[in-house]
């Protein structure tokens, strides 16, 4: 079988880069620019090609950015490489001008097999620049959230413990109208139980929680009223089967069913979390999983490097809540089961553009706005369609369907 070389010429967007030789699967890639700007991202691209045993050596060709010399490169390029695929995905004018006067200088008969096309992610179309025609292609490569990240220079840090694949919406569904039910107390009495929990004694993989109450009484304000309405909140829990309740008159004391309720119980916002998270999931098309990776929790360290404590590093680190994954396309989620602070959609925009890549999609569901004022909330709604987000702001309404429906807006 023939080796085959694939030629990326100037191409800043790291996702391109990776979606091309995911798609060729060459045997060498080469890639054309800056050789110096490109190390570092290209180290990342041969980390995640080797991750996947995936055999194409990476190659950096110093090139100037100016049509001549790109132009003259190429061209001897293809005369000592393997059969040779020259993508022009998202390329630079002056590329496609260069590479249009290479073939200027070469005997196209003698290269039967050189190919020059793009890829058209948003339409599923390949281009071929011989023919000029546009053909459908089969849009299966796919990164992870963590490729995401890392090509693009980030870490995901931490990593967290995601519920099992075979969690449905279903699961919490009991939890989730609870929720429903009255957002506001739900918010109150879980932000009380994550007070209470912060003084436990933790065993059995996180799921066994201890809280002796002899002490606290002096270190929690409000706390009989506290401890009350928890031990009404740990019954109610009990006989949904999120937690088994054995506390008695002088402790807290219960073992939750599982890690997803565990992780539902410890913020007040985790339980949108979570049925975002389910519900993307269960996003089927053609009775196959729309949604090729689903994430929740994201930790993002921006420079990808992990300092220990004692070397007194800033970090700089974000945390997205759902970050969902279509082939090389992904859709960064913040969730908020409350208020919306008002920089909140320039935080989810920054960190999406930062680590997103070139098709990334963005959106932003909570469970309530406030009714009280509406001159505020339609503001607000149009400053997220300016950003590019997809907003939906009535999430404690939506049915399984509808839930479909938003995801697929989103990714349009």
């Amino acid at each position: 079988m023939t080796a085959m070389t694939l030629i990326l010429c100037y191409d800043p967007d790291w996702v391109d880069n990776m979606a091309s030789c995911l798609r060729v699967k060459p045997d060498k890639v080469i890639l054309l620019g800056n050789a110096r700007e490109m190390a570092a991202p290209a180290e990342r691209y041969a980390q995640i090609l080797k991750d996947r045993n995936i055999p194409a050596k990476v190659v950096l060709h110093d090139v100037l950015d100016e049509v001549g010399e790109i132009s003259d490169t190429i061209a001897r390029l293809i005369r000592v490489e393997d059969d040779c695929v020259i993508d022009l995905t998202d390329c630079h004018e002056n590329v496609a001008v260069a590479v249009g006067m290479m073939l200027g200088k070469i005997d196209r008969e003698k290269y039967p097999t050189l190919k020059i096309c793009s890829y058209d992610e948003d339409e599923g179309l390949v281009t071929d620049y011989f023919t000029g025609e546009q053909t459908p292609y089969e849009q299966s490569e796919t990164l992870t959230v963590r490729e995401l990240l890392y090509l693009n220079g980030g870490k995901l840090y931490p990593a967290t413990v995601q519920p099992s694949p075979f969690c449905r919406p279903g699961d919490i569904a009991r939890l989730w109208d609870r929720m429903v039910a009255n957002p506001k107390s739900w918010n109150i009495t879980v932000t009380t139980l994550a007070e209470f929990e912060e003084f436990a004694e933790v065993a059995g993989d996180g799921l066994e929680i201890h809280i002796s109450l002899n002490g606290l009484r002096n270190r929690i304000e409000y706390f009989y009223n506290k401890e009350r309405q928890l031990r009404e909140f740990l019954a109610e829990l009990d006989r949904m089967g999120v937690l088994s309740d054995r506390s008695d008159w002088d402790s807290l004391d219960y073992i939750y069913t599982n890690s997803m309720f565990r992780y539902c119980m410890q913020k007040a916002g985790n339980i949108l979390e979570v049925k975002a998270l389910l519900e993307a999931r269960a996003v089927l098309e053609q009775g196959r999983p729309y949604f090729s990776d689903c994430q929740t929790s994201v930790g993002i360290d921006w420079d990808g490097k992990i300092h220990k404590p004692w070397e007194n590093v800033p970090e700089t680190r974000n945390e997205v809540d759902v970050i969902l994954m279509r082939g090389v396309t992904p859709l960064f989620v913040s969730c908020k089961n409350g208020n919306i602070e008002e920089d909140e959609p320039y935080k989810l925009h920054t960190v999406a553009d930062r680590f997103g890549g070139p098709y990334v999609k963005k959106m932003l569901i909570a469970t309530q706005m406030d009714p009280r004022k509406p001159d505020a909330n339609e503001a607000f709604e149009t400053r997220m369609k300016d950003m590019g987000i997809c907003f939906v702001p009535n999430a404690a309404e939506l049915t399984h369907e509808q839930w479909r429906e938003a995801f697929l807006e989103a990714m349009k």
